[in-house]
This record gives C-alpha cells, structure tokens and sequence, in this order.
C-alpha cells in the first residue's frame, strides 16, 4: 500500500468512525427505544452476559471483564472505550448506557476499526438483544451516511 493509499485509509477510518459516533448520539429509533439512558453497571454487566451469549455464542473469545472507570480522553471529553491488551470494558462516567454496551462489546468481540462489519454486528445487538428493527436501522443508517450492509459471519 502506498503513503497516499495509507493517507486515504486512514482518513476514511476517521470519517467513517465520526458518522458512526454521530448517529449512536443523535439516532431517533435507539432513543426512542430508551438505550441512552443511564443504567446500573450491574445491569450493564448482566445484560452484556446476555448478548455476548445470544450474540456471539459462536466465539471462542472469553467475555471481557467489565468496570467502572474515568475512561480516556478523545477530543475534550472522556469516554468509555475496550481494551484490546487487557480484554476490559472501561465504563466512563455518562456514557453506562446500552449504546456504549453494545458499541465495546463489537470491539471485545474483535472488530478493531468501526467499517461496515462493525456496525452489522452492533446492529445486530440492538436487534437480537433489544428488539429494534433491522430495517429501521438500516434506514436511518442510511441518512448518516454509514456503511453498514447485512452480511453473514
């Protein structure tokens, strides 16, 4: 791959991890659905056991470990995030929501970059775990400007 290929790959990346940051924040159908809502980390804990069997009953990945923490800073805020190293969720305060549960469980599952693969699998939580529908999703995905295409793993 070439500097200005790499260049290109990259700024993709970022635009596409921009509008799909944007519509976890500014979606109708999951606020409608209420999974922005604050919730115990008990319950985050509870229901991520539950997805990550419902959802990923297939992997051979362990579950990751689950906390309460500051998060890390991106941009001038902190967030929650996965760590790849440790295999934990890092819950950061205001954003213990079903959202953010669905969007690091994707990464603990291994979808490291947030391209269409990632955000078929997070659609898939909200469907399968939360009941939202499909193709409420995928149209609302579609005015965001986000890849997402079914697909079969």
């Amino acid at each position: 791959m070439t500097k200005d290929e790499e260049r290109s790959d990259r700024v993709y990346k970022a635009w596409e991890t921009r509008r799909l940051y944007e519509f976890e924040i500014n979606s109708k159908i999951l606020r409608k659905e209420k999974l922005h809502i604050q919730v115990p980390i008990k319950t985050l804990i509870s229901e991520a056991k539950s997805i990550w069997k419902k959802v990923f009953f297939f992997r051979m990945t362990n579950f990751p470990d689950i906390r309460l923490g500051p998060g890390v800073k991106h941009g001038s805020r902190m967030t929650s995030y996965y760590h790849w190293y440790n295999h934990e969720i890092e819950f950061a305060p205001g954003e213990r929501d079903r959202i953010t549960l669905a969007h690091e469980l994707v990464h603990a599952y291994g979808r490291e970059y947030h391209d269409f693969e990632f955000i078929f699998q997070e659609f898939k939580i909200f469907s399968e775990a939360y009941n939202v529908s499909l193709s409420e999703l995928s149209n609302e995905a579609e005015t965001y400007k986000l890849s997402y295409q079914p697909c079969i793993f």
